[in-house]
């Protein structure tokens, strides 16, 4: 295959220039041993490239149709080189990544996609949501690259590392109609009495597992009236009950639904947005991944034991 890939070479050359002086010349070998290499390639084509034409020589009609064929495999020989180079350094591929709803409301994760796909663009991106149980399933089971999951989350796989990407203020939604609506901030506190929507997630997880422990430092025990799968639906039922619910601060400029938004001034009124990935990444594409993304982290990648 090598030798009959350097004939091709040697007739494109030939083809162009016409002339197997100049041709030997500017491939570096004898004009004798360019002629071999056409006559062997002749031979196993089956039918002459080149006629005479004066001092020098030109394609036959056969060799002009073949000529324009072996343009073409040479450039794409060419170009699977530079492709399996590319995928050989992470740089060419597909990747997974998993994500909570509202990583796509991010600005600050937007930015981040946009960037990696700017500086790799033959690495194909998919963005699949998923509820953070089944991401880390997904994740152990490789096949997920990168999951992206809401804090708090105590106990992540073994085998993985994690850092904080950013995180975000609570803020609670409710009705304008809502009587608290009058108020520009609340606490916990403020919420006692109230029925919540939350999500159908652990209570330890997410925010909803911000929702018990913040409830718990004020004192008291929510009342969860329903459990959504996602924040916008969460903002369907307080427009339309008495309702409240906890959401992260970058929804917000997003007006989603007939509601408002109220910062939470407790101290810990916190939430972040996780990368996740497994420890023992052994294809290119998922280290240049997660090695791109962790950078931009809030903090070094920590392992789970």
């Amino acid at each position: 295959m090598a030798d009959t890939l350097k004939r091709l070479e040697y007739f494109t050359c030939l083809a162009g220039i016409e002339h197997y002086g100049k041709a030997a010349e500017k491939l570096g070998i004898a004009q004798s041993a360019l002629s071999q290499q056409i006559r062997a390639l002749e031979l196993e084509v089956g039918f002459r490239l080149f006629q005479p034409a004066g001092r020098g020589i030109r394609l036959s009609a056969a060799g002009k149709h073949y000529h324009q064929s072996v343009i073409e495999l040479l450039e794409r020989h060419i170009l699977a080189i530079e492709q399996a180079k590319k995928a050989a350094t992470g740089e060419m591929g597909k990747v997974t990544i998993s994500h909570v709803g509202t990583a796509l409301l991010d600005a600050q994760f937007l930015a981040l996609l946009k960037d990696f796909r700017s500086q790799y663009p033959s690495i194909e991106i998919q963005l699949i949501e998923l509820p953070m149980p089944e991401q880390l399933t997904l994740l152990r089971n490789q096949k997920v690259d990168l999951a992206i999951i809401r804090g708090p989350y105590p106990l992540l796989p073994e085998g993985t590392l994690n850092c904080t990407f950013s995180a975000q203020k609570l803020c609670v939604a409710m009705s304008p109609n809502h009587p608290l609506a009058c108020h520009q901030s609340l606490s916990m506190k403020d919420l006692e009495n109230e029925s919540f929507v939350s999500y159908q997630e652990p209570d330890i997880q997410g925010i909803s597992g911000s929702l018990i422990q913040l409830s718990h430092q004020a004192g008291f025990k929510p009342k969860i009236e329903w459990r959504v799968s996602a924040v916008n639906n969460s903002l369907g039922l307080v427009n339309a009950w008495a309702a409240v619910s906890l959401v992260p601060e970058n929804i917000v400029p997003y007006n989603i639904g007939s509601v408002v938004f109220r910062p939470l001034n407790d101290a810990d009124a916190w939430t972040q947005l996780i990368f996740v990935w497994m420890h023992d990444q052994i294809n290119p594409v998922q280290k240049l991944l997660t090695n791109f993304f962790s950078s931009y982290s809030a903090g070094n990648p920590k392992p789970q034991p």
